[in-house]
């Protein structure tokens, strides 16, 4: 069974998924460029990390739950996107 899930975007919707993967047992990571959302992830429990980059090194799975097309775009192909990252 996948153990680790990354999810990057902890807001309205990726916040509640976190908290249902961790309730199951998962180890989750995940990343957000908002700070109070990243401070909440980690008080439940979450593994915060500092980019979707860091997300795609520890993960088996990744969800993206950002907010348009191109933060989309960003989180898989930028700078220190998940492509980066993955094995």
């Amino acid at each position: 069974m996948i153990k680790t899930i990354g999810i990057i975007g902890l807001g309205r919707t990726g916040f509640p998924i976190s908290q249902a993967y961790l309730k199951e047992g998962y180890k989750v990571y995940g990343f957000d460029i908002r700070k109070e959302a990243v401070a909440a992830f980690e008080s439940s429990g979450g593994h915060s990390q500092m980019s979707p980059e860091a997300v795609a090194r520890n993960c088996d799975i990744i969800l993206i739950l950002v907010l348009n097309d191109q933060q989309v775009i960003e989180t898989i192909a930028g700078e220190n996107g998940i492509l980066k990252g993955m094995g």
